[in-house]
Formats: structure tokens, sequence, C-alpha cells
């Protein structure tokens, strides 16, 4: 071939490629979700230099592993949906430490490359042996790698690797600024949900609207399947499960309620910290174990709800994988708790004047209906008075009535005289008691006694005789 020739073949060459790179980069301008973009990335790749398969990684900043986003092709039943490589691990974990392309004909006989067992027998079963691996690089820092498989021997060329180093760059800003706008919007939506729960602290004094708006927007904001939230009471030194984010799942939930220090929950609320519980099944104070593990609830995370130093409740947060919250998502997480803690005081205060308004209307019926008893008694008890003092006059009367037949038989005797004397005395005394008696009676019923006749205690003798003598009379005329 003259020079002339591969000039021409070069120049065609990077002529495709150029254009190449430009579809893939119009196809990756045209979303901005990263699921969306990784896959792109991952066929495009497929696309421009053949193989199979090829996988999007992405660096966990916390762990250092490389967690596939994305999977184009059939990396043969090894491999599910989800691949994890260690920091340092097979040819993408190279291509991250070294920051340079890797390329290799063979992974399994390669001894640059070290794999665990599970992995190893993989690639064994799979369509792959041979690799090369980018690093995706965005300012000088890596946010993952990329990675293409193909047959036994296949000896990746310069221009492979050049071509894989061009894309990854495009790739790296693409995916780059797709997880940035997830990021943003995804706390714009956390920022919105604080503002609803802000607008909650001022709009409603519900006590089990305000826990019920609590757990759900917590979980909108730590996307937990569960959130449920405990109210504290430590006069007893229990917890209260109150609200739960999702009540079909919570009514199900087999514990109500905890004392302090018993389970997570209960050590949240001794220590009054944060409890981050990545396995449940390992922490081994938790309750309800088995339910968890049911639901595919495998991870906790359990906040302190406290105001003004004082406990106020827990807030359980549970879900399928451990919660990962960087910097910027706690102090967003400890925002919320303290609206939170705000929104579940006043509501708890409202309850408590409510409950004392009820209380109080309470006694003050239960003051009423003891009043109209009382009445009602004294009532009874002074028509009793009356009508035992029209019930006494009679046999007065008729008493006084035989003193004075008496005097007219004539017995002079001593003894005769004294009987009468003592009979007329007693008689006068129990007459005046029962007109004062009636006279009470009818001051006490209403009854006007402005023209009734002087106490007996004020009488003669004589007079009280003449007063009684007419209704002994008549009884004695019986």
């Amino acid at each position: 071939m003259t020079r002339e020739s591969r000039s021409s073949s070069a120049s065609e060459t990077a002529r495709r490629t150029g254009a190449a790179l430009a579809e893939v980069a119009r196809l990756l301008a045209r979303s901005l979700d990263p699921d969306v973009v990784a896959r792109l990335v991952a066929d495009s790749v497929r696309s421009l230099l053949g193989g199979q398969p090829s996988v999007v990684y992405r660096l966990d900043r916390e762990s250092g592993n490389l967690v596939s986003i994305a999977i184009s092709g059939d990396p043969g039943p090894g491999f599910g949906d989800r691949v994890v490589i260690p920091p340092g691990g097979g040819s993408v974990g190279v291509a991250v430490a070294t920051r340079r392309p890797f390329t290799t004909e063979d992974l399994l006989t390669d001894p640059r490359v070290t794999f665990d067992e599970a992995v190893r027998t993989g690639i064994a079963q799979g369509p792959f042996r041979s690799a090369l691996a980018v690093p995706l690089l965005v300012k000088d820092q890596v946010i993952g790698a990329l990675f293409l498989g193909d047959v036994a021997g296949r000896a990746f060329t310069e221009d492979d690797v050049r071509l894989a180093e061009a894309f990854a760059d495009q790739a790296a800003v693409a995916l780059n600024n797709a997880q940035l706008y997830d990021a943003l919007t995804l706390r714009a939506a956390r920022l919105h949900t604080l503002a609803e729960l802000n607008r909650l602290v001022s709009s409603s004094l519900d006590l089990e609207r305000v826990l019920s708006a609590i757990a759900r927007a917590a979980a909108e904001l730590t996307g937990a399947r569960l959130v449920s939230c405990w109210i504290a009471d430590e006069a007893t030194q229990t917890l209260e499960r109150a609200a739960d984010s999702d009540e079909a799942l919570g009514r199900t939930h087999p514990i109500p309620r905890v004392r302090f220090g018993e389970g997570g929950i209960g050590w949240v609320a001794v220590h009054r910290q944060p409890l981050d519980l990545p396995d449940l099944a390992a922490f081994g104070r938790m309750a309800a174990n088995d339910w968890f593990a049911e639901r595919g609830l495998r991870s906790g995370l359990e906040l302190p709800i406290v105001f003004q130093g004082r406990l106020l409740g827990v807030l359980a947060h549970f879900a399928a994988t451990p919660f990962r919250l960087d910097a910027d998502d706690r102090d967003l997480l400890d925002n919320f708790v303290a609206q939170a803690a705000i929104a579940l005081r006043n509501a708890q205060l409202y309850e408590e004047a409510q409950q004392g308004r009820r209380d109080a209307e309470a006694a003050e019926r239960r003051a009423s209906l003891i009043a109209h008893e009382i009445e009602a008694t004294s009532r009874a008890k002074d028509e009793f008075l009356a009508m035992l003092g029209h019930e006494l006059r009679n046999p007065l009367g008729a008493i006084s009535h035989a003193v004075h037949v008496l005097e007219r038989l004539g017995a002079t005797d001593e003894g005769s005289l004294r009987a009468r004397g003592v009979v007329m005395r007693q008689v006068q005394h129990l007459t005046t008691l029962v007109d004062d008696l009636l006279d009470v009676a009818r001051v006490t019923t209403g009854r006007s006694c402005s023209t009734a006749a002087p106490s007996t205690s004020r009488r003669s003798p004589g007079s009280a005789s003449r007063r009684s003598a007419p209704a002994g009379a008549a009884t004695g005329t019986g």
C-alpha cells in the first residue's frame, strides 16, 4: 500500500470515527435521565467497536466499588442485572486504579487481572474473554468505567483504544450531566417536600394529620419503602407507633409499642442519636426480624425527634438497600426532622389544649348533674317536711281538745291537775315546733308566708290551744 493510500485510509477512518462520535454525542444529548444515558453509552460502545457485552460502571465513593448501571448484550449466565467489582478488581478496577485504558486478550490468564471466584466462574461460562476497559473521567475525577468484552484472543488495536477514549470522554460528560441533573431534580423535590411540611406546620394542628404527613414526607426524602412515626411517652418510658407512610403495610406490623431501650427504636429513644442499620438481621436487638425479612426490608435508619431537649418521638425508615446519604442529604434530613419536631410539638400542644377544654366541659356537665340531683333531693326533703308538719298538727289538735274536756269534767285532785299540766305544756311545745316547721316548708318551697300567724313560740298557751282546737275537734268527732 502506497503512502497516499495509507493516508487516504487513515483520513477515511478518522472521518468515520468523527461522524460516529458526532452521532453518539447527538444521541447522548437527547436525555438527562441517568438510566437512559447509561443505556445509550453501553449500546453505543458496542456499535462503535463491536464485541459483547459492554458494561457501564459507576464509582461508589463510599465503598470504592464499581457498580454496574447499564449492560448491553449478553454477559452470560454467571452475571445478573447488577455487577459489583471491588476496588482494583477485574480489568475495570485496573483501569480506574491506573487512570488509563487497559486491554487484555484473555481475562482468565492475564496475571494483571484479579477476580473473586464467582466472577471468574461467570467469565468462564460467558461469551467473552478479551476486554477493553477505560476509566470515565470528569475534571480529572474518576466517576466510573466503561467495559467492552469480546471473544478470547481479540487484540484491541491502538485505534480501538483511541476511539474508546474519545467516546469515554463524551460518555463521562453526558453521564455526569445526567447525574447532576438527577441530583438537582431530586434536591428540588426534597426542598418542595420541606416547603410542604413547613406549610403544614403553619396550617394544621390536627395531630393525626401532622403525623401522617411527617411519615409520608420522610419516605419521599429518603426513598424509604416504609417510615413509621413513633411517639414517646417519657412518663411511662414507652414509644407507640402512631403513623406509617404506607398505611396498608403498617397495619401488618406486629409491634404497636416498645419500651425505651428495646430494639433499635428504643435505643434511639435512650441515646437520642441517629442509628444507621445497613443490615437489620445483623442487629441483635432488632425485634420482628422475620416480619421485615418477609417484606424485603433489610436496612433501617432511625432518627430521634427532639424539641428543646425533650424527646417527642422517633422516625424509623426501612428499605431494601442501605441508606446512602451524603453531607447535603444529611443536612436536608436534619432540617426536615427539626421542622417535624416543631409541627409535632405544636400539634401536641393543641391536642392537650383541646383535651383540657373537653375535660372542663365534662366537669361542668358533671357539676350541673350534681346540682340538679341536690336540688331534687332538697325539694323532696322540703315536701316531706311540709307533709310531716300537716300530719302532726291533726293528732296534736285532738290531744289539746282532750285536755280541755278533762278540765270541764272537774277532776281537781293533785295528780290529775299535774298530769293535765304536763300534757298541755308538751302539746303547746310540739305545736310551736310544728308551726315553725310549716313556716320553713313554706319558705323553702317558695310559698308566701307573709300572712302566716306568728310562731307559737311567741304565742300564749291559750292561743296555741285554740288554734289547734278546730283540727282536734274535727278529729275527735270523727
